[in-house]
């Protein structure tokens, strides 16, 4: 079961404008990314997201190729298409918090490029969907 995912995820505030690309770490958050698999036979599950709309201004400034998502070291764009962004196969009841592991290094953060940006305050919209699938390697 898909617990809960978060309804807000903020980067911070006054983010600088920098010259070289740069990667920000979700800096606060409403809710979490949680499931639980009560399943009387575990077997494993992975988490896919994609962004149903972009990161986008009021002024309509777009943001395509901004969310990533980092799990176990390998980077990915987080686009319109779905990406499994995390996997496991639970050994009891108990509700795992996949976000409580997000950092700079892994789970979801923001990357942008140098000279890729306008000021403003951007909004997007993430889909999670949980999936009874084999782990895959």
């Amino acid at each position: 079961e898909l617990v809960s995912t978060p309804t807000t995820i903020s980067f911070g505030e006054d983010l600088k404008i920098a010259p070289t690309k740069q990667r920000y770490p979700v800096t606060e958050m409403s809710g979490g990314l949680t499931v639980q698999d009560s399943r009387a036979v575990k077997a494993s599950w992975s988490i896919t997201a994609r962004m149903t709309s972009i990161l986008e201004s009021a002024e309509g400034k777009k943001l395509p190729n901004a969310m990533h998502y980092t799990y176990n070291g390998i980077d990915q764009i987080l686009g319109t298409d779905s990406i499994v962004v995390y996997q496991h196969t639970s050994t009891n009841e108990d509700p795992l918090s996949i976000s409580d592991s997000w950092n700079v290094q892994e789970g979801l953060n923001l990357q942008i490029p140098a000279g890729r940006v306008y000021p403003g305050r951007y909004r997007g919209t993430i889909e999670w969907t949980l999936q009874d699938t084999p782990e895959t390697k």
